[in-house]
């Protein structure tokens, strides 16, 4: 075994020999940044090494090209620690629907009457009568009027099936919570009788002496990022937001290179990142607001298709070969703890479902937090990311597809690419003089560009004719700036090398040959926009407008009858409008109708969260959405080579 020493992390690993550098770092918890899956491809996960602890040159290598041979010291090029992470939503709806907080899990005071004297009633049967008697002080509603509707089977291993009827009707009993039946008597003795219970479901989660702390948590579980929520299930209210990179990148940047992985090495590791991730951010929340993780007792989870799958330790070997539909779609209502979460011992975890293919519990979230179903109007609703999706409603009618777009909106397989993190090129301007200006994320030395950058240099190549309709750029690339920095904006250390000959190596030169690492912006490189990046942006935005004329096709209208477009997600809430109408990512019609709306998947983990009644209401949205299948289409092919194509000059903005 060869001894790995994590310089940025002050950490040592074991390796065994054969291992690649990427397995190792994937295994010691780094997150190295690994887009094309370790095939050595994107060129992002270079990282920098040294044998001998007394050399003080450091080459810069692949990590998944590296196999470990030797003792080796390790540090990072640059990191991405502070990615922006969208956590707002909007209720883009407008919200005139009426709200009413009805909550997953309730906390109530009942008065348990004492057992007779010469009768011999249980202090579980008297408690049940005692929640049996008692409503809900918030909705005037009865305190057991069961669990969600769900598929019937049995989906505790303590509980009945849960069918939608009332939970305790046709003489069923309260299902007995042997941890609070054993402390029940206690704490009846210590009272007089009184004692406040946790209930969620139609079932006791637990019961104590005095009002505690009862808290819910959401989480948006993305393929890049994950947003984590915790409100207080007394009254709603956010009490604190967190977020974090997806731990699974490493194992690619698509839902296609995890999927693959899984295949081919099973779900463990990719599973248990994410779980930990997820016990993580609560952990961290709960220290925000003042409380313990112990103190959450219900959490919801909604992700696309593939994201649900690899939480659940489902494998997506359906998802990713004909006729790519999804293992599991129904919504489910689990323990938390099976799932190795961070949270109260019997909490619940609440599982939005999934519609069909990659259409998954996020595009679901979206629907109940837009309310996307009650527009009169046609409304088309999109998140743009690796795995586009796209919903197209009117009074009631839902028609949903999903597009793949790639990574490129995340800055994978881009030359230059990074994601939305300090020192990313945004935004991109170009003046009628001829001068171009960028913005950069934390006002530093740029050392890279991001989705939205990207999207704003293609505009301008295009309204100032250095870039024709095809894509095909006047002079190769733009070069937006040439910057002799390191990732973190500092001077680059004469030391550095590239190649592996151990000698410095010029900034030009490291960019020249077939056998040279990709530039991704700093350590000396420059940001530009290349021919090959303008080509991978045709393929993401072609698949993307592709998807929009179709699902307007299949609903039987023109793309002008859509009378508003709003965009979920992080990508769609910082891009240009403007910029992704010129370049036809959306169709320039329906240029004026586009407004952001957020984190929408989000904003409905919390809604269900906080009604009840919503995640019936998922179900029976996921059920009527109408799913296309783009690629069973015979048009699709065609309509998807025509979007290759950018809009002509009399659509630009």
């Amino acid at each position: 075994m060869y001894q790995i020493t994590l310089s940025d992390q002050n950490k040592t690993v074991q390796a065994a020999p054969g291992e690649t550098l990427l397995e190792v770092l994937r295994r010691a918890g780094a997150q190295p940044d690994a887009p094309c899956g370790g095939h050595g491809r994107c060129g992002k996960c270079r990282v920098q090494i040294r044998k001998n602890a007394d050399d003080a040159s450091w080459e810069e290598v692949l990590s998944c090209q590296t196999t470990i041979d030797a003792d080796l010291a390790v540090r990072a090029v640059r990191t991405e620690a502070d990615v922006q992470v969208l956590t707002e939503g909007t209720a883009a709806g407008g919200g005139d629907r009426e709200r009413v907080f009805r909550p997953a899990v309730r906390q109530v005071c009942v008065n348990v009457r004492p057992c007779p004297k010469g009768e011999s009633i249980s202090d579980w049967t008297r408690l049940e009568e005692a929640l049996r008697a008692a409503t809900d002080p918030l909705t005037g509603e009865p305190l057991l009027p069961g669990g969600p509707a769900l598929t019937g089977e049995p989906l505790l291993p303590d509980g009945p099936a849960l069918t939608g009827e009332p939970l305790l009707s046709g003489g069923r009993e309260l299902p007995v919570c042997l941890e609070a039946a054993s402390s029940l008597g206690r704490i009846l003795a210590e009272t007089g009788g009184q004692v406040w219970v946790i209930l969620s479901a139609g079932q006791v989660l637990a019961v104590s002496a005095e009002e505690r702390p009862v808290c819910m948590a959401a989480f948006d579980i993305g393929t890049t990022t994950v947003a984590a929520y915790l409100l207080d299930a007394r009254d709603g209210r956010e009490l604190a937001v967190s977020s974090c990179l997806n731990p699974q990148a490493p194992y690619g940047a698509d839902v296609i290179n995890r999927a693959n992985y899984v295949l081919e090495h099973g779900t463990a590791e990719i599973t248990g990142c994410i779980r930990e991730a997820v016990s993580s951010l609560i952990v961290d929340m709960t220290a925000q607001a003042g409380v313990t993780a112990e103190d959450v007792y219900a959490v919801s989870i909604a992700g696309n298709t593939c994201m649900h799958h690899l939480f659940l330790g489902i494998s997506p070997d359906s998802l990713v070969h004909a006729p790519y539909n999804p293992a599991v779609s129904s919504a489910m209502l689990l323990r938390a703890s099976d799932f190795g979460i961070r949270a109260a011992r019997r909490a619940l975890l609440w599982m939005l479902p999934n519609i069909a293919g990659f259409v998954g519990a996020d595009t679901v979230a979206c629907l109940i937090s837009s309310e996307i179903a009650d527009q009169a109007e046609w409304t088309l609703l999109i998140d743009i990311g690796t795995n586009g999706e796209m919903v197209l409603a009117r009074g009631g009618e839902l028609a949903a597809c999903s597009t793949a777009a790639g990574p490129a909106f995340e800055g994978a397989g881009i030359s230059c690419g990074m994601r939305g993190s300090e020192g990313a090129i945004s935004a991109v301007r170009f003046d009628e003089n001829g001068s171009w200006d960028y913005d950069v994320i934390g006002d530093v030395a740029p050392v890279g560009i991001c989705g939205s950058g990207l999207l704003d240099a293609a505009a301008c190549l295009l309204r100032s004719g250095r870039m024709d309709e095809t894509g095909e750029l006047e002079d190769g690339e733009l070069v937006l700036a040439d910057e002799t920095v390191s990732g973190s904006g500092k001077p680059v250390p004469a030391d550095v090398s590239v190649s592996g000959s151990g000698e410095p190596v010029p900034a030009d030169e490291s960019m020249r040959g077939s056998d040279r690492l990709m530039p991704a912006g700093g350590s000396g490189r420059k940001v530009s926009v290349t021919q090959k990046d303008i080509r991978s942006l045709q393929l993401a935005k072609a698949a993307i407008a592709s998807g929009v004329h179709l699902l307007a096709g299949a609903q039987g209208i023109a793309l002008g009858e859509i009378s508003q477009v709003w965009l979920a997600g992080a990508f769609g809430s910082f891009l240009s409008p403007e910029s992704a109408c010129d370049i036809g990512l959306i169709p320039p019609v329906l240029r004026g109708r586009i407004r952001p709306i957020g984190n929408a998947a989000g904003e409905g983990a919390k809604c269900v969260l906080r009604d009840v009644r919503r995640f019936e209401e998922a179900k029976a949205l996921a059920a009527r959405t109408k799913f296309l299948e783009l690629a069973t289409l015979p048009e699709f092919q065609d309509r998807f080579v025509d979007e290759l194509s950018f809009p002509e000059e009399e659509s630009y903005a």
